[in-house]
């Protein structure tokens, strides 16, 4: 290798151009192996360069050119025709936009329906190799595979990851393999910049296609709930610059939501056949509510909603009363339970149902997560006011997230302006053992949330995309649309 770029700049320096790049074999492997290491080539150049017969191979002095799958043997020399004739440069360099693919990574173990229907979901797409499996399990180990991954057969076009996600600022996938946990969070980023684990080799995505006599520029594609919200945007900047900050990223701003449509036929009382026809795919609101007190009702729920600041229709209007009463049950739910609304809808491009599910969902939370907390105080601050600023004090103390300065604070992540107004959002109890010199403490919220299809407010029709299991796909919600899609 040495001896070769030394033959190259000689070459360079003198104003010439070498008729061929020449490898010699030190091992028995297929040649498509041999290149993926020797040139760093992904198997789709590999694939590109011996489908046009650009290498040759010489053994015992004879002559021949090379396929794929064909075995290499120590001493084999191997020659590439430098520079490429013209049809066989086309095709590393001039592709049409049909040969390109998305390449795609969403948990290969699903936990629930939407990581099960996430996956079948992306394979439903045009041009779209969905990379998966026991060995890409990760969010590292999937930008490693963009590499020398066999399935890349076809240059990338833009990169698609999937999974739950929240607009708190959080993608529940793996970091890196053999993680316990099933999320990423800022504090899970922020390391990732010194050590460049997730950066994307822009080169890995060159070639670009052409859509006429524009040039596409490779994106990163996030489906997840939420995570363009504007909430989130701390996150999503962080995570575009543990990238490597060079590939735009794209996010819905709002819940992603499907909608899987079935065929049931029935002979007398008996079902025999049951199989999906098509897959909905849309966004819904997710209007969420934090309270110190508990919803008595479908009534005090709808005034509480209407009250609430910055609920507003993908149009810009306030939600009206009526919205409220279409997707608020008329029984709410227990603690910790979630109630389905099925919201009427209508749809331009299928007939096969005229319903889109809703939620509403409770939970009674505690501060976090836990009933009660103590902390060592050598006296009682005397009020509930005076007490809130000890707890204040410590975390400012403690905890990194609400420190000042912190890029994306605790309270924030969830819509809050400050601490202070976080700290609010609880109901508070204390206790205090003077014997002991600790303050117990206890702050338990209400959290409601209305998750309800997007439609357009004129005439009620679902923004969607349709997804038939035999036929092509209509792809409508696109990531150059902003009221659905942030892009950093």
């Amino acid at each position: 290798m040495r001896e070769r770029i030394a033959f190259d700049t000689e070459m360079a320096a003198l104003g010439l151009r070498r008729e061929y790049e020449a490898f010699d074999v030190g091992r028995s492997e297929t040649i498509d192996h041999f290149l993926r290491s020797e040139k760093d080539w992904q198997p789709w150049r590999v694939l590109a360069h011996l489908d046009c017969g650009a290498l040759k191979l010489t053994r015992n002095s004879i002559t021949s050119v090379l396929k794929k799958g064909d075995r290499l043997k120590n001493g084999d020399r191997i020659e590439l025709k430098s520079p490429l004739p013209p049809a066989c440069a086309s095709k590393v360099q001039t592709i049409p936009e049909a040969d390109y693919r998305d390449y795609c990574f969403a948990n290969p173990n699903p936990a629930d329906d939407y990581e099960k229907f996430v996956i079948q979901l992306l394979r439903l797409y045009p041009q779209t190799v969905v990379l998966s499996n026991s060995m890409i399990d990760s969010l590292v180990s999937f930008i490693r595979s963009l590499k020398k991954d066999e399935r890349l057969t076809h240059p990338v076009r833009n990169l698609i990851i999937a999974s739950h996600a929240s607009r708190t600022g959080r993608l529940a996938m793996r970091l890196n393999s053999g993680a316990t946990v099933k999320e990423i969070a800022w504090e899970d980023l922020e390391p990732m910049l010194a050590l460049k684990s997730l950066e994307i080799d822009p080169q890995l995505l060159d070639p670009r296609p052409k859509v006429g006599s524009q040039t596409r520029p490779a994106q990163l594609h996030i489906k997840g709930c939420n995570i363009g919200n504007p909430l989130a945007r701390p996150f999503l900047d962080l995570f575009k610059k543990a990238l490597g900050g060079k590939i735009p990223v794209t996010a819905p701003k709002h819940f992603h939501s499907m909608k899987v449509v079935r065929e049931i036929k029935k002979r007398g009382q008996r079902v025999i056949s049951n199989k999906i026809v098509e897959i909905w795919e849309f966004f819904s609101y997710e209007f969420v509510l934090f309270r110190t007190t508990q919803l008595a009702n479908k009534a005090d729920a709808c005034a509480a909603f209407l009250a609430a600041p910055d609920m507003k229709l993908i149009d810009g209007n306030v939600v009206p009363q009526s919205d409220w009463d279409r997707w608020i049950p008329r029984q709410l739910p227990q603690p910790e339970k979630t109630a389905i609304v099925n919201v009427a809808v209508s749809s331009s491009l299928s007939s096969k149902a005229d319903t889109a599910d809703g939620q509403f969902r409770y939970r009674k939370t505690f501060f976090f997560g836990k009933e009660w907390h103590q902390l060592a105080l050598s006296a009682d601050p005397g009020t509930d006011a005076k007490r809130k600023q000890e707890i204040r004090k410590r975390l400012e103390q403690n905890d990194d997230r609400f420190k000042t300065g912190h890029a994306y604070p605790f309270y924030a992540r969830t819509g809050f302006k400050d601490i202070d107004a976080y700290l609010d959002s609880y109901t508070w109890r204390f206790r205090f053992n003077a014997s002991k010199g600790e303050l117990s403490y206890s702050g338990t919220r209400h959290e409601y949330t209305v998750l309800a299809p997007i439609v357009d407010p004129a005439n009620n029709t679902l923004f969607m995309n349709l997804f038939p299991i035999s036929g092509s796909p209509t792809i409508q919600l696109v990531e150059t649309d902003k009221r659905f899609f942030a892009s950093v």
